[in-house]
């Protein structure tokens, strides 16, 4: 059991899938993007290995019509776009995880109490730099912020309190061949969280 709610992004293959529920992760999110993310079929295929997970759908498409007809086809527990679409909300039928890419500095934000994952294009590099920016984003607890970049084994429970995090949001990774894979660098997370 693990001590915070936590997202991994991004997978593409069953080894991820299965290490990340069997650990314990809530979220596992799914890239279905026209050009870069799986098939229905190879999530299909997946999803029928795994139990006790929610599946968030990840989208960076603009879309709209393509998002609706896969959700219809998968029938998500959330989908994940970006914040720069807050008025999607009305229209996809499923909770929303908005992305907020720290580096843009959009001025947008979605509804307050929305699920936001705070990311970053350079994966942290300049993480306190960004400091009094996450906290406005937090608004004092108004939105369910997961913290996605610069996280490490050592500093996870310091992100989590410095930043009142809500969870954490970790990405998937590639296989070495199928079905290998090694899990060195989130099991050192994941296990720095372990109850």
């Amino acid at each position: 059991m693990l001590q915070y709610p936590v997202y991994v992004r991004s997978i593409s293959n069953l080894s991820d899938a299965r290490y990340c529920a069997g650990m314990g992760v809530e979220l596992l999110g799914f890239c279905f993007d026209e050009t870069n993310g799986i098939s229905i079929s190879e999530f299909e295929a997946i999803k029928g290995w795994l139990s006790g997970v929610k599946i968030v759908a990840e989208f960076y498409t603009s879309n709209l019509d393509f998002i609706k007809r896969t959700i219809e086809n998968i029938k998500p527990d959330f989908v994940h776009i970006s914040v720069e679409n807050t008025n999607w909300e009305d229209e996809i039928s499923v909770p929303i995880i908005f992305d907020f890419n720290i580096d843009n500095k959009i001025p947008i934000f979605p509804k307050l109490g929305s699920l936001v994952v705070l990311s970053c294009s350079n994966d942290g590099q300049n993480i306190y730099d960004n400091h009094l920016l996450i906290k406005e984003l937090v608004f004092d607890n108004q939105y369910k912020l997961f913290f996605g970049y610069g996280i490490t084994a050592e500093n996870i429970k310091t992100h989590i309190s410095t930043y009142k995090a809500f969870g954490i949001a970790l990405k998937g990774g590639s296989e070495i061949a199928p079905g290998l894979k090694s899990f060195d660098e989130l099991a050192d997370i994941l296990e720095a969280i372990e109850v």
